[in-house]
């Protein structure tokens, strides 16, 4: 360590500041872009995961509607068997067989069973005389348009009679969507469903269709759909009224946490609403539809999230994850900046402590009396020209040594050298006398004063020792005691050597 000028003098970059706003800014910034990117992935994947919840849940709705129109086909399948197995089936047949099957169990939300023959305009009143001697003294051929067709697709049976009444005799090829869905099932020999309609036997007049499945005379070529068309003999077929068939899975579809709407075909094509399926609710987070294609017929499935299955993502983790990551980074930047300030300040107060110490250094450097520095164990570690002019060491002979291991002459006062190892240990100041010895060997009194240095803990991490020559006080001092004491001396010698010289005078005179 040197305390020369040249080592005091500030350097040329020590006045530079760095301004702590700027990277403080730049770390709150920093723990935003974070945050702002670990909340969007926390949103995404949260989004992600309600997007494939979502599906699923359309997705096994779309299955179990499809079932449940495809639930009818075996039954009509296994009507169409009894014309297999007989050229002609009569009425109280049909009503056997039908009533020989639990409808509501087996085809829930199927109104019944029938079958609809084609019959030829020119064969219209034979038809009518055979079904009236049939068992049906009443029946009648009921038409829903005034034009007239070649064909007729007559409702000839229907059960159970008593729900589906008004149905009987109804020609389903009067009617232009009824009739296609026929035509469409016999030439391509697979079921067909017609497009929404109005049964004409339900009396609320909800939504529904009629599902056929075609039969055809045995032993006819069925290859192309004219020879399907010509071979047809008739349509099982059954009556379902959508919001009837779809009932027993409402409270299913309202436990998705969505809500449906069943359309005849999509909304951007002006889609018409057959059926709504859920509870009502605002916009929507997910939405999407769906095409069903059944029996030939394309339905569309809407489907929109409602808030409790948008609860599901956990909005509020996002949110508190995002408002967490602000609130730390602002902290964190608080800290920072408080630290930076009070750096600021902790460098502002060593610039002045330093300009301090460069002015007491230039001052102790100078100065005639003795100036030496030691760390906490008292080694030292500097000391002025004074000091060096003094005891004749220089810095490169007493560093690292104590001044009682430099300087100690062996005849000081152990008072006063343990006045001094206590104030040491104490961290305190002390001013003593006392006899030191010099490089060269001769002794010399000095007055000297040691203050403890100390760190903003309190901590002592050295000394400074200030020492004045005063050989030559205590040398005059010395002889002016002498002096004293010669004096007092003679003065006592004096006074013997009058009371000698009375006591003889008295003598003399007495003899």
């Amino acid at each position: 360590m040197s305390l020369s000028d040249s080592s005091l003098s500030p350097s040329a970059g020590s006045t530079d500041k760095t301004s702590p706003p700027g990277w403080v800014i730049a770390v709150f910034l920093l723990g935003l872009t974070f945050t702002a990117l670990v909340t969007l992935a926390l949103h995404n994947y949260q989004a992600e995961r309600l997007k494939v919840r979502f599906d699923n849940a359309v997705l096994g709705v779309v299955d179990d509607i499809q079932r449940r129109f495809r639930v009818p086909i075996f039954g009509l399948a296994g009507a169409r068997g009894l014309y297999a197995a007989s050229d002609e089936i009569r009425r109280d047949e049909f009503f056997r067989y039908v009533n020989s099957r639990n409808l509501d169990e087996e085809f829930p939300g199927v109104r019944g069973i029938g079958f609809i023959e084609r019959v030829m305009r020119s064969d219209l009143e034979a038809f009518l005389r055979f079904e009236r001697a049939d068992g049906a003294p009443d029946f009648q051929i009921r038409s829903l348009s005034l034009a007239e067709q070649p064909d007729l697709y007559v409702i000839k049976y229907i059960e159970p009679l008593d729900r589906n009444r008004n149905a009987l005799g109804l020609d389903v090829g009067s009617e232009p969507v009824r009739r296609e869905a026929a035509e469409r099932a016999a030439q391509t020999g697979q079921p067909a469903l017609t497009g929404a309609i109005e049964l004409v036997q339900d009396q609320l007049s909800r939504p529904g269709f009629l599902l056929y499945v075609p039969v055809y005379r045995p032993g006819l070529p069925l290859d192309t759909p004219e020879q399907r068309q010509a071979a047809l003999r008739g349509l099982t077929y059954s009556p379902i009224v959508l919001e009837e068939l779809l009932a027993p899975a409402k409270a299913t579809l309202e436990g998705t946490g969505l809500r449906f709407h069943l359309l005849d075909k999509p909304s951007g094509e002006g889609g018409r609403t057959l059926l709504d399926l859920g509870k009502e609710h605002g916009s929507a987070l997910l939405t999407s539809e769906t095409v069903l294609n059944i029996g030939g017929t394309s339905l569309v499935l809407q489907a929109h999230s409602t808030p409790a299955f948008e609860a599901l993502a956990n909005r509020q983790l996002v949110f508190s994850l995002g408002a967490s990551g602000v609130l730390l980074s602002g902290m964190v930047a608080w800290m920072l900046w408080l630290q930076a300030t009070a750096r600021a300040r902790a460098e502002s107060r060593a610039r002045d402590m330093t300009a301090d110490l460069q002015k007491l250094a230039l001052l102790a450097q100078r100065t005639a009396n003795s100036v030496l520095m030691t760390d906490a164990a008292l080694r030292i570690n500097w000391v002025n020209e004074g000091f060096t002019r003094m005891t004749g060491y220089t810095l490169e002979d007493a560093q690292g040594k104590t001044p009682g291991e430099l300087l100690g002459s062996g005849k000081a006062d152990p008072s006063t050298l343990e006045r001094l190892r206590k104030s040491a240990e104490q961290g305190e100041a002390c001013r003593v006398e006392i006899l030191n010895r010099n490089k060269d060997g001769g002794e010399y009194w000095v007055d000297t004063e040691v203050q403890p240095f100390r760190d903003a803990a309190g901590q002592v991490t050295g000394f400074i020792e200030i020492g004045l020559d005063i050989t030559k006080d205590r040398e005059t001092n010395q002889r002016l005691v002498e002096a004293v004491l010669i004096s007092e001396i003679k003065q006592q010698e004096l006074d013997l050597l009058a009371r000698v010289v009375r006591a003889t005078s008295n003598a003399v005179v007495l003899t």
